[in-house]
């Protein structure tokens, strides 16, 4: 069986470890000055995220207008939207890819693996923070799955964030409190035309079956604050996919088929100072590319990417470009991880690996799962399983099929994993002022798995 270098990873966990270390009192700094980058009387837009926590794209339907009469009000987002159709999570559990989704980094950097257990450490700087070093007032609605077993006694102003309806993410909690959430984002939104600052605010979800209400009620908001909307971007995507109607076997590298971290992405731009050109981009593009595109539109372009505090999202997929042109280049790949100690392989057979990384293309998508050498983050070469799968247009939707080890696609694929991806993306290090940060998330990982 074609497996992953072992002596490759164990040289690279060893680099990356050393560096970590010698380099781990950095301290992280913020420039004193910074030049304009919003022109005189233009003002930069609000934004407004919403995310839900599950959501399969394309939903399994009949085809587009069934799920529009089903989902009246994300279709009438989406007209007029840039809409984002090859769009992907970078990692299955709520944790990570939350984690993901908020830092621009992989979950094998910033290591908050476990849901429920992790935390993210505060060094590693959210988008939120860095929103509000651009001049934007911050703010959180909902679940924030981010903080082990609780919420943080000094609430989320650590992350970047100003904290409305903090409740506890776990055990069904954002499901349950969805509606007060939506309603006192709501509120929040009618007022918010009463600020002289330009704002961030997330919405964040835990039902994924009543979103679509949940997003009619914020936009009527929108709607009801005609000052307040005409000066604001509003993005819609969700923090990892879904499995359901997935045809392969849980047991079998379910995540393979994509389902599980194949997720929406909307832009919709009501101020117009994107300078959109609405339409679907078919081009890949990942969830820890969404950090630069929120900083981008802060910053009034794309200088922050030369900001010495902003380096490890400096390389980022530039989807502000994508916005403004349908034909500018996508990624080349996409990355995915599932590191839950209860992943599914794990819990339907005993000893099978369950650390999965899958890279998918434009051609298909080959998945690795794999051991990690006891008390480290080293990929063991043992006991790995692979699969790869070629994608293919089938009654104009697209579907996967199997492909044989040894098979051009499967070798072409694997080798850009462990060639390319792993080093250049993945596990790539991070710079000097990140390190003190990352070494402590990788040791409180090993400390909390030894525990169980």
């Amino acid at each position: 069986m074609n497996r992953i270098d072992r002596r490759a990873f164990l040289g690279l966990a060893g680099r990356s470890s050393a560096a970590m270390m010698m380099a781990g009192l950095a301290p992280r700094m913020w420039p004193q000055e910074r030049p304009p980058t919003i022109p005189i009387g233009a003002p930069p837009p609000n934004i407004l995220l919403i995310l839900a926590d599950r959501w399969r794209s394309p939903l399994p339907s009949a085809g587009e207008g069934a799920n529009d009469a089903h989902l009246p009000n994300l279709a009438r987002l989406r007209r007029g939207a840039v809409n984002f159709t090859q769009h992907f999570a970078a990692a299955a559990a709520a944790a990570p890819s939350q984690a993901s989704l908020l830092t621009g980094l992989y979950a094998h950097q910033h290591f908050c693996l476990i849901t429920g257990v992790s935390e993210l450490q505060p060094g590693f700087p959210t988008f939120g923070e860095f929103l509000r070093q651009f001049g934007y007032a911050t703010h959180w609605f909902g679940p924030w799955r981010l903080a082990g077993d609780d919420l943080p006694d000094e609430g989320l102003d650590a992350f970047g964030f100003a904290a409305h309806a903090r409740q506890h993410a776990f055990a069904g909690a954002g499901v349950d409190a969805d509606g007060a959430v939506t309603a006192q984002a709501a509120t929040w939104l009618s007022a918010a035309a009463r600020s002289d600052e330009p704002w961030c605010a997330v919405v964040s979800l835990g039902d994924s079956h009543r979103v679509d209400a949940h997003l009619g009620a914020l936009m009527a908001a929108l709607d009801g604050a005609q000052a307040v909307k005409r000066n604001t971007v509003v993005i819609f995507t969700s923090e990892r996919g879904a499995a359901q109607d997935s045809p392969a076997p849980q047991d079998k590298l379910t995540h393979a088929e994509g389902v599980t971290f194949h997720t929406p992405l909307v832009v919709r731009d009501f101020s117009g100072k994107l300078q959109t050109q609405p339409g679907d981009r078919a081009q890949l593009t990942s969830q820890v590319d969404l950090s630069a595109l929120l900083l981008t539109i802060a910053y009034g372009g794309g200088g922050w990417r030369t900001l010495d505090e902003c380096e490890h999202l400096a390389n980022r997929l530039d989807i502000f470009a994508m916005l403004r042109n349908p034909l500018a280049p996508g990624r080349a790949y996409v990355l995915h991880t599932c590191d839950e100690p209860t992943a599914p392989a794990q819990a339907t057979r005993e000893m099978a690996p369950w650390h999965l990384i899958c890279l998918r293309t434009a051609a298909g998508q080959f998945s690795n799962r794999s051991f990690w050498r006891e008390n480290s983050t080293a990929i063991l070469s043992e006991g790995q399983e692979s699969a790869c799968y070629a994608c293919q247009s089938a009654g104009g939707r697209q579907a996967m099929a199997a492909c044989p080890a040894g098979a051009p696609l499967f070798t072409r694929l694997q080798r850009t994993l462990e060639e390319d991806a792993l080093y250049a993306e993945l596990r790539a290090p991070l710079p000097y002022h990140l390190t003190r940060a990352q070494v402590e998330a990788r040791g409180e990982y090993l400390a909390d798995l030894a525990e169980g």
